[in-house]
C-alpha cells in the first residue's frame, strides 16, 4: 500500500482506499492519493472511493461507503499492516439563526446574531475502524456486554441528534403529535440489555412500555426546555408557548393517547441496533476467515439498502438517510471503547454566512478536480 509520487517534495492532498471484486467475487484493493502541487500545501480530510462490483458498478446506497470501509477496508489494512489511512464521517449541513444551534448545544461559541450555515459534524479516524474485526462471537460471554454497551451509546446519541435534526422539519413543527413524540422520545432513557436478542426498548411489551414512560416523565421538563429555545431563536413565540415545559401535562396526553409515533421512534433505532449487530457479525466471520473475503460489495449493498429500507417503513417521509451514517460513527467509537481502543473521535461546529460557504465550496471541488491521482 506505498504511494509512489514521483515527487518528493509534494504532500498527500487527499489518501484513499479503492476496493474492487475479482470475477470470483474475491476482495482486492489499492491504495492511493491526490497530490497537491505546492510544497507549502496542507493535508487534507481524508476521503474514500466506494469499491467496485465484479461489473465495474458500485452502490451509491448512503450506508454503504461505512459499511465498506468497516468491513474491506479493516480487512486490507490488518492484512497490509498499515494503520486506517481513512474515516467515517457524519455531516449536518443546514441554514438557520445560531441561537437555534445554542438551545441544544449551550455551551457553544456562537455568532452573535443572524442567519448563517450551520455544518455539524462528529467523525472517527484511526485504529477504531478495524474494531470491527474484533467483534466477539454471539455465544462468547463477551457478546452481551459488548453489544449491550454499543447499543446503549448509539441510542443516547440519537435521543441527543433527532431533536436538532427533526425540529426543522414543517410537518413535524405544525403536527401536535410528532412532535410531542419526538420530544418525550428524546427525554427517555435507553434501554439496557440484560438478555441475547433482546437490546432496544420492545414496543410490543406493555411492561418496556412502561418503562418507557416512567423515564420520559422525569426527563421531559429538560427537554421541551431546550426546545423552546429553539422556537424563539427560530422567532416562532407561538410554537415556543406550546413547547414551555408548564406544558408538560398536555404532551403526556397527547403521546399516551396514541403512542403510535413514540414507539415508530422506538422501533426505528431498534432496526439500526439490529442493523449494527449484523455488520459485527460479518466483521467477526471475516477475521476468523484465513482467506480473502468474498462477495463483500453484494453484502455492503445489500445491508444499506435493508437499513434504508427499515428507516423509511418507520419514518416515512421524513426519513433521515445520513442517519445510518451516524449510527456507524457512534458504534465505532463504543466498539473501540469496549476493545480496549481509545477512539480518534471528534466533533466540530462550524458557522459561515451561507453564500461565503457556496463559494469557498465550490473553490475547493474546482481546485480538487484539478489534481492528478498518483500512480
Amino acid at each position: 500500500m506505498n504511494i509512489s509520487t514521483g515527487a518528493q517534495s509534494s504532500l498527500l492532498r487527499y489518501e484513499r482506499y479503492a476496493f474492487s471484486e475479482t470475477a470470483g467475487g474475491v476482495l482486492t484493493g489499492h491504495y492511493y492519493g491526490k497530490i497537491h502541487g505546492e510544497p507549502n500545501g496542507t493535508t487534507s480530510l481524508a476521503a474514500v472511493e466506494p469499491f467496485l462490483n465484479r461489473k465495474g458498478e458500485f452502490d451509491k446506497t448512503p450506508g454503504f461507503e461505512g459499511a465498506a470501509l468497516l468491513t474491506a477496508g479493516a480487512w486490507l489494512s490488518r492484512e497490509r499492516g498499515v494503520r486506517p489511512g481513512y474515516g467515517i464521517r457524519f455531516e449536518d449541513r443546514w441554514t438557520g439563526a445560531a441561537g437555534q444551534f445554542a438551545a441544544w448545544e449551550p455551551t457553544s461559541v456562537i455568532p452573535e446574531s443572524g442567519v448563517v450555515e450551520i455544518v455539524r459534524a462528529t467523525s472517527v479516524t484511526g485504529e477504531a475502524l478495524n474494531c470491527w474485526l474484533e467483534t466477539p462471537a454471539e455465544r462468547a460471554a463477551a457478546y452481551l456486554q459488548w453489544f449491550s454497551q454499543v447499543s446503549v451509546d448509539l441510542q443516547a446519541s440519537l435521543r441527543r441528534w433527532l431533536p436538532y435534526l427533526l425540529l426543522r422539519e414543517e410537518s413535524i413543527l405544525n403536527n401536535p403529535a410528532l412532535r410531542d413524540s419526538l420530544l418525550f422520545y428524546a427525554a427517555t432513557r435507553p434501554y439496557l440489555a440484560r438478555v441475547r436478542g433482546l437490546f432496544t426498548w420492545d414496543v410490543i411489551c406493555p411492561d418496556s412500555m412502561a418503562s418507557v414512560f416512567r423515564s420520559g416523565s422525569q426527563n421531559l421538563p429538560g427537554v421541551m426546555e431546550q426546545a423552546q429555545r429553539y422556537a424563539l431563536a427560530g422567532g416562532r413565540p407561538d410554537l415556543a408557548e406550546k413547547l414551555a415545559p408548564s406544558e408538560m401535562r398536555l404532551v403526556l396526553i397527547h403521546v399516551r393517547r396514541d403512542p403510535r409515533a413514540l414507539k415508530g421512534l422506538l422501533a426505528m433505532e431498534g432496526k439500526l441496533v439490529e442493523s449494527i449487530l449484523a455488520l459485527g457479525g460479518k466483521g467477526r466471520e471475516i477475521a476468523d476467515s484465513k482467506t480473502a473475503p468474498r462477495n463483500l460489495h453484494r453484502f455492503c449493498g445489500e445491508w444499506s439498502r435493508g437499513v434504508q429500507t427499515k428507516l423509511r417503513r418507520v419514518l416515512g417521509a421524513v426519513t433521515m438517510p445520513q442517519l445510518v451514517n451516524l449510527a456507524l460513527v457512534e458504534a465505532t467509537a463504543s466498539l473501540a471503547r469496549c476493545a480496549g481502543v481509545t477512539p480518534e473521535k471528534r466533533e466540530w461546529t462550524e458557522f459561515r454566512p451561507a453564500q461565503a460557504w457556496e463559494q469557498d465550496t465550490a473553490q475547493q471541488q474546482a481546485e480538487d478536480d484539478s489534481l492528478p491521482l498518483a500512480a
